[in-house]
């Protein structure tokens, strides 16, 4: 991820970013959705080993395109011969610090992944098992964020919001808080359903317009090691978060952990919007450490 997201820049004009980015995000959930159906029939077809014959095909497939792919020739990135990994964490952190918007909003991705998502994924089948008709219920709603998910990509690709981390963060709270609610209270399947279609629109509308702001603020020798430092903090406490879901909805009920989380990721979000680094924030180039950028034009 930190790779591709330096790349899209240097492949596509800056006006063409968040369309770009929305794309790549509607191919990965289009696939997500119809990927399993047509390995079933393939499975069931000409059998499981064929089936992973077909899926390693696919993988020098994505390598030939990848080798196809042509940087723009008059954008490259001007880097030291001589650097080691430390160094490099360094000037990722400094570069990734000086900005209080990715602070503040890798800091909710870090809560959010780790009790908001992990509650999610670790009770919501266990609601669904014992109060809303079995397996076949969690697959629908499973199923009904992968339809919302390619949804919020073709939002994406139409609307460009003045303000985009605010009307992101908006939208999320009718995301995980609210179906976190719902499977709390053990409310109607299809209402379920409903909120977690909104929550693949939510999401996949999120990355689109997320990714895109971190290219349009961040120079292009810093984005790689940034976005670097945005997954280990999106993604450093989830295994954490896993692990004591189940001990806590053991220790409490599932219901209250559900409740819990629900709550408090409502509390963090309505204040996470209200940090002026993330309502103001409008995508434009300029922010800190712009001019620091070792991007040059041949």
């Amino acid at each position: 991820t930190p790779a591709a997201n330096g790349l899209v820049p240097q492949v596509v004009a800056a006006e063409d970013l968040q369309p770009a980015n929305a794309l790549l995000g509607l191919s990965e959930n289009a696939t997500s959705v119809l990927g399993p159906a047509v390995a079933g029939v393939i499975v069931v077809g000409v059998g499981a080993g064929w089936g992973l014959a077909v899926d390693a095909a696919t993988f020098l497939g994505s390598a030939a395109f990848l080798a196809a792919l042509r940087v723009d020739p008059a954008v490259h990135v001007v880097r030291e011969r001589t650097t080691s990994v430390l160094r490099e964490l360094r000037a990722g952190w400094k570069a990734f610090s000086s900005r209080r918007w990715l602070l503040v909003s890798v800091g909710y991705f870090t809560l959010m992944f780790a009790f908001g998502f992990s509650t999610f994924k670790v009770l919501g089948p266990e609601v669904a098992e014992k109060f809303l008709g079995g397996p076949g219920a969690w697959a629908a709603i499973s199923t009904a964020m992968g339809v919302g998910a390619i949804a919020g990509g073709v939002l994406a690709l139409r609307w460009r919001p003045a303000h985009p981390l605010r009307a992101a963060f908006i939208m999320s709270l009718f995301g995980v808080p609210l179906t976190l609610l719902l499977l709390g209270a053990h409310a109607a399947l299809w209402l379920i359903i409903l909120t977690a279609a909104i929550e693949g629109v939510i999401g996949s509308f999120f990355n689109a317009v997320w990714f895109t702001a971190m290219q349009r603020s961040v120079p292009a020798d810093e984005i790689s090691r940034v976005t670097s430092w945005d997954a280990v903090g999106s993604y450093a406490l989830q295994p954490v978060g896993l692990a004591l879901v189940g001990p806590i909805a053991a220790a409490v009920g599932v219901s209250t952990t559900l409740y819990a989380a629900g709550g408090i990721f409502l509390l963090i979000t309505v204040g996470v919007i209200a940090m002026p680094s993330v309502w103001n924030f409008d995508g434009a180039p300029g922010e800190p450490g712009q001019a620091a950028s070792a991007v040059a034009r041949e």
